[in-house]
């Protein structure tokens, strides 16, 4: 499995952690076929500036493709369901707002740390039985 972290982590975490967090990155840079991403420090909304101000330094036409490739998450495929826990209804941050533009949302009461296998089948069966329009 592949694991990846994204997001200001580096600049605010120790030097031993962030140390792990590299290292794992890393070992695991190979592999294909499962991903798994951590969003440490992250902040949507930091994402798109710094995906803005990196825009306006190229000499290039902007597009799809062009912002796309400015982000933080330029390789992660777009993000078919966000599971929000907590009990609350609501986006933080502009949470990976380029890449759950056309996502499903699911919400739940259950917080993190309770989340488990039962509430995440739940999650995902609830998500099996809409219809995916993306964006359409």
């Amino acid at each position: 499995m592949r694991v990846e972290a994204f997001g200001r982590w580096e600049s605010l975490f120790p030097t031993k952690l962030k140390k792990s967090v590299i290292n794992l990155a890393n070992i695991t840079k190979d592999y294909k076929k499962y991903r798994l991403n951590f969003l440490l420090a992250y902040n949507g909304t930091d994402e798109m500036i710094e995906a803005v101000k990196k825009i306006s330094s190229l000499k290039e036409d902007i597009n799809e493709e062009t912002i796309k490739n400015s982000l933080w998450t330029k390789n992660l495929p777009p993000v078919d369901l966000v599971i929000r826990t907590g009990g609350e209804p609501h986006w933080s941050n502009g949470f990976m707002m380029w890449l759950t533009a056309n996502s499903h949302f699911y919400f739940t009461s259950v917080l993190w740390p309770e989340f488990g296998e039962k509430e995440y089948i739940k999650a995902v069966e609830d998500y099996s039985k809409r219809q995916n329009k993306r964006g359409a």
